[in-house]
């Protein structure tokens, strides 16, 4: 009785990973459409103007995502090699590996930035390097809010 009260409990946090995941996974899908919705209103794009500036950022955005998952897979991979006290030239190397990870994700951010400038007008692209420098910051200013906790820039501010 014991083993299938194990399993049933094994299956519901299982069960319940997954639910957590697929709602993440939703979260971020939302937030990637609100983010579109806001650089639309931001840039002032045009129909025509935003499918090709689209097109442009969807892909630039995609390689940034790739960077980014494989520099997180190379920090826990260094994460893992500390734990286990691994050799330090081995831990030298993953090192090396993470910060080729970080100039991988910098060189797809920096090409994002320079195939905008070739969709956008002067102020369109002004307007988006602005856009971009501050809308990660912003949500998460707006999350904390929604959350109760204040801002760490509004705790800055505080004498």
């Amino acid at each position: 009785m014991l083993r299938y009260s194990f399993v049933i409990i094994l299956m519901a946090a299982l069960l319940a990973v997954s639910v957590e995941g697929q709602q993440a996974r939703r979260a971020k899908q939302r937030l990637v459409q609100f983010k579109k919705l806001k650089l639309i209103e931001t840039l002032n794009m045009d129909e025509a103007t935003a499918e090709k500036f689209f097109v442009v950022y969807n892909l630039a955005q995609n390689k940034i995502d790739s960077a980014k998952s494989a520099l997180d897979s190379a920090v826990q991979n260094l994460h893992e090699a500390i734990e286990h006290s691994r050799p330090e030239d081995e831990i030298a190397s993953l090192t090396d590996q993470v910060l080729q990870g970080h100039a991988a994700v910098l060189a797809a951010y920096d090409d994002l930035l320079r195939r905008a400038k070739q969709s956008l007008d002067t102020v369109q692209y002004a307007r988006f390097i602005i856009f971009e420098t501050k809308f990660n910051d912003e949500v998460r200013r707006r999350l904390m809010e929604i959350r109760g906790k204040p801002s760490r820039r509004r705790e800055s501010r505080r004498p």
